[in-house]
């Protein structure tokens, strides 16, 4: 098998939505709950047809190794309801994000309803204000 040189974006119900460059995709990069990046491989196999081009095969890659996992995610809202259980905490997260431009960006951009249940700048200001963020970025919906 050869490395991956194309990436497929793959909704819940195993449907091919894209297919792009795998040196242009981030495979941990977000996407929407349940959608994932596959890595596609380029085999060649006994010929067929009259053509090099038909020769081609694509095909997803089965081995689970090899298939990014999507990460868990938990909606903004959620973590910001879950926040304001504690009185002054939701004042002092946003102070903290007003310091970062480009975290307050990202935390209130409509593109990114969602973060990552590991991503390191949630649990920093999350721990930095003495919440705890496995009980903050838990799963569930309350």
């Amino acid at each position: 098998m050869t490395e991956a040189s194309l990436i497929a974006l793959v909704s819940p119900q195993g449907v091919i939505a894209r297919i792009s460059p795998a040196r242009l995709i981030d495979p941990d990069a977000g996407t929407k709950p349940g959608w994932r990046w596959l890595p596609i491989v380029e085999e060649y196999g006994e010929p067929f047809g009259d053509t090099v081009e038909a020769d081609r095969v694509l095909r997803l890659v089965q081995d689970p190794a090899a298939i990014p996992q999507p990460k868990r995610q938990v909606a903004k809202t959620l973590v910001e309801a879950r926040v304001d259980r504690y009185p002054g905490k939701l004042t002092e997260i946003m102070a903290i994000l007003m310091q970062d431009g480009s975290k307050f960006v990202r935390w209130i951009s409509r593109d990114y309803p969602f973060v990552n249940s590991d991503d390191p700048d949630t649990i920093a200001v999350l721990e930095a204000v003495d919440l705890d963020p496995d009980e903050i970025l838990a799963p569930g919906d309350d």
